[in-house]
């Protein structure tokens, strides 16, 4: 059973550097969260004031903890509103400390996003996480900082013995679902203190649901760019604790600017049509390579099929040389996937949303070879927002979407900032 005393945790002023948090037993009932609470919440506003976390993920991270009820009301749930790009998972992460958290649950749409989440929670020893990137923490701290864990990518992991010895819990959404082999309702409605959904805009589907409702004993935090189903927000009545336009976020500086070129006419074979997009990608590179030296940008290009993709790839290797471009496909291996983010890759030619979730910085373009159905733009605001990060403060390019005039995307674009949908893929 976890005591609730703060067990003589330091609290730091402002924010000051060198800092050191004590060196609990593994045993010892806190978690990490609670632990390092102090540090966190105390040292939010230094954090901005230092320039390691951006104002609108402090501001974020506030008017959230206000809501559910540090400091503030006491609502149960709590949605925060932020377009792709700019750093809802390290909100997650501030917040999953600043809520003095016993267990996390974070749920997903994917098992490729669980894995970023992961990743930014300091979870994955080969990747800087947001704390370690952020230099939140001093290196000799980040051992009594960084969460007990369990990534859930097989159901029958999911038991209430390991949510409970983790401090972090990560699953994508369908772990949970009608055809996984887990009983949802055999495990205890406080087995978790704080639940977060990322990627929120699928809450609407019957599995999330069912996951949000039965865990209504927690503290539920919304993260979405697109809060909307039927042209109501997600939460009913309820409105964003916090939110944040996309105009706004590129007026300020947080992400690029975007562009939308179409190339190509509705006689083009698909050899062509193909060529016309490859090209119009590869000469787009080299003009954000010598708009910004300092980064090899990349490029992403969402195919129909897995013929597609195999057959996209093959044509750019041809146009742009060896190593141009791999396509990925469900279950392709993790090393396409390294080898893309270390830039041995340029363009990644994939299908589906895979990449759902993906940061990758030096990408610049979104190209889409495919029919984005309007009553699926979720996926098209996903994939397009796979190019909006950016790299340095500084950064002057501007993301790029590429389409063939076949593919009619051009009024996804333009209704880009508008209400999201429900999704397909979230079908029962």
């Amino acid at each position: 059973m976890r005591c609730n005393r703060n067990f003589g945790l330091k609290r730091f002023p402002a924010i000051c550097f060198p800092f050191n948090f004590p060196d609990f037993p593994v045993w010892f009932s806190f978690s990490r969260f609670e632990q390092c609470h102090d540090h966190f919440y105390n040292n939010i506003s230094g954090f901005v004031q230092h320039n390691l976390i951006y104002p609108h993920q402090q501001e974020a991270t506030s008017k959230v903890l206000h809501e559910l009820g540090v400091g503030g009301e006491d609502k149960k749930i709590s949605l925060a509103v932020l377009p792709t790009g700019t750093g809802k998972t390290g909100i997650a992460v501030l917040l999953a400390y600043c809520l003095k958290s016993r267990n996390v649950l974070i749920i997903t749409p994917s098992e490729t996003i669980s894995r970023q989440v992961f990743i930014e929670f300091g979870c994955d020893f080969d990747y800087e996480g947001f704390v370690q990137s952020r230099r939140l923490v001093q290196p000799d701290s980040l051992k009594q900082v960084i969460p007990t864990h369990d990534l859930i990518l097989k159901t029958a992991q999911i038991t209430r013995r390991t949510c409970q010895v983790a401090d972090l819990t990560i699953a994508n959404a369908h772990k949970f679902g009608a055809n996984s082999a887990v009983d949802i309702d055999k495990l205890s409605k406080d087995l978790f203190d704080v639940v977060i959904v990322d990627e929120a805009h699928h809450y609407p589907a019957p599995t999330w649901k069912n996951i949000v409702h039965h865990f209504n004993k927690s503290r539920i935090v919304f993260l979405t760019a697109t809060p909307y189903w039927k042209n109501k927000y997600i939460l009913g009545d309820q409105r964003p604790a916090y939110e944040l336009s996309r105009s706004d976020a590129v007026s300020q500086g947080i992400i690029r600017e975007i562009s939308f070129l179409e190339v190509g006419n509705s006689f083009d074979s698909d050899q062509l049509r193909y060529e016309k997009v490859i090209c119009c990608i590869l000469d787009t590179l080299k003009r954000h390579d010598q708009e910004d030296t300092k980064v090899r940008h990349q490029a992403m290009i969402l195919c129909q099929s897995k013929e597609e993709a195999y057959s996209v790839s093959r044509q750019c290797v041809e146009i742009g040389g060896e190593s141009c471009c791999s396509p990925f496909i469900q279950g392709s291996s993790r090393q396409t996937l390294e080898e893309y983010r270390d830039g041995r890759i340029r363009v990644l030619a994939i299908v589906g949303r895979l990449l759902e979730g993906f940061d990758q910085k030096s990408v610049s373009v979104a190209a889409i070879l495919r029919n984005v159905a309007p009553a699926t733009r979720v996926l098209f605001s996903q994939f397009v927002g796979r190019a909006v990060r950016k790299c340095h403060k500084h950064d002057p390019v501007v993301a790029t979407v590429i389409s063939h005039v076949l593919h009619a995307q051009r009024q996804n674009f333009r209704r880009l900032d508008l209400l999201a949908e429900e999704d397909p893929a979230d079908d029962e």
